[in-house]
């Protein structure tokens, strides 16, 4: 399910994308959290990496709702070190210091998943 909504993202319609977009941010609700490291730590697909490398192209809808799924993404300890460490981290923190630098909305969800992925436990 993660690596055809990950397609959609990139490559459906707005109105599909944003669907996508809503599906993941469900997988990575509080009442999923079970999915949050399994949508990290795999070789099977690149959730950070996909999300981060399109993040700055996508509308405000869309922005936020990525900012939503990083954030829920960077709780668990296992997520913290891969998201700022790993091999997606320089996009994911190019995205989320670019979001600030230009003072879009989202800004305060981007502070929130710095401050969160670098207070690695």
């Amino acid at each position: 399910q993660v690596p055809k909504l990950l397609y959609d993202v990139i490559h459906a319609e707005e109105s599909e994308r944003i669907q996508a977009l809503k599906d993941l941010y469900e997988l990575s609700n509080v009442l999923h959290k079970q999915n949050r490291v399994p949508m990290v730590c795999t070789n099977s697909w690149d959730t950070t990496g996909t999300l981060s490398k399109c993040i700055l192209s996508l509308g405000n809808k869309e922005r936020r709702l990525a900012c939503l799924i990083f954030n829920n993404l960077s709780i668990p300890p296992e997520n913290k070190a891969v998201m700022a460490l790993g091999p997606s981290s320089d996009s994911l923190l190019e995205a989320l210091t670019t979001i600030l630098r230009h003072g879009y909305d989202e800004s305060y969800l981007a502070c929130s998943c710095l401050m969160s992925i670098t207070l690695l436990d």
